[in-house]
């Protein structure tokens, strides 16, 4: 990103760290020595806002390992629903290869497919 102000290109880092440059905060990135006094101004409180909601969320896990628990039980549960449907789908993409590959096949051959598919997903499920 290039800063308005003073033409300083911020190659690294996120959008905080543009918020830093502007708020005329040293350590990450040079400060911005052009910058009108109210938009450091609301680029200060932007990331003493930020900082504060880092804080607070640290303390929130820390308190509670049941909300930690339950986040990590909740994708664990989506990862394995993403897997059922991998599982379920699979034998289906083959059909579907067999029906649009160059190559026609004949009717029965088809119908072999499907019914093998079907007996994956039964098998699997």
């Amino acid at each position: 990103m290039m800063c308005i102000y003073c033409d300083k290109q911020v190659k690294e880092g996120g959008i905080n760290r543009f918020k830093a440059h502007l708020a005329g905060q040293k350590g990450q990135v040079e400060a911005c020595k052009k910058v009108p006094a109210d938009v450091q101004y609301q680029m200060k409180q932007l990331l003493e806002q930020f900082e504060k909601n880092k804080k607070r969320k640290a303390q929130l896990m820390s308190k509670t390992p049941k909300l930690k628990n339950l986040w990590n039980k909740s994708w664990t549960r989506f990862w394995k629903q993403c897997a059922d449907i991998v599982k379920l789908t699979k034998p289906l993409f083959r059909v579907l290869r067999i029906v649009y590959s160059e190559n026609k096949p004949a009717m029965g051959f088809l119908y072999q497919a499907m019914y093998k598919a079907r007996e994956k997903m039964v098998r699997r499920f």
